[in-house]
């Protein structure tokens, strides 16, 4: 009879689990460019969401690092549909397709 997996035990397979500020300032930087955290987690050499969300806990400075790249990240957001804007006013892009942007 073969063990049930835990679900989160699958979530972290082959990921790095080991909090360093360096991994920290490398997600809250990635944040406060307008990535998201799923997509972050993605990336082979970053911890899964599960671990980064046990690291808030864990770390209060991470967390408080993670909200204030999340507001700098809205600000990210924020300029980038400035830019649309200002490129349909302009004729770069059609109103439609910047719609859906």
């Amino acid at each position: 009879m073969t063990k049930k997996k835990n679900p989160e035990d699958l979530l972290k397979a082959g990921r790095r689990d080991d909090y360093t500020e360096e991994i920290g300032l490398t997600i809250c930087g990635r944040i406060a460019m307008g990535h998201s955290l799923a997509k972050i987690c993605t990336d082979e050499d970053m911890p899964s969401t599960v671990t980064v969300y046990a690291w808030f806990k864990k770390y209060p400075e991470l967390l408080n690092d993670y909200a204030r790249a999340k507001e700098d990240g809205g600000h990210a957001d924020a300029d980038k549909v400035e830019d649309i804007a200002e490129k349909v006013l302009t004729g770069v892009y059609e109103p439609q397709a910047a719609r859906v942007a």
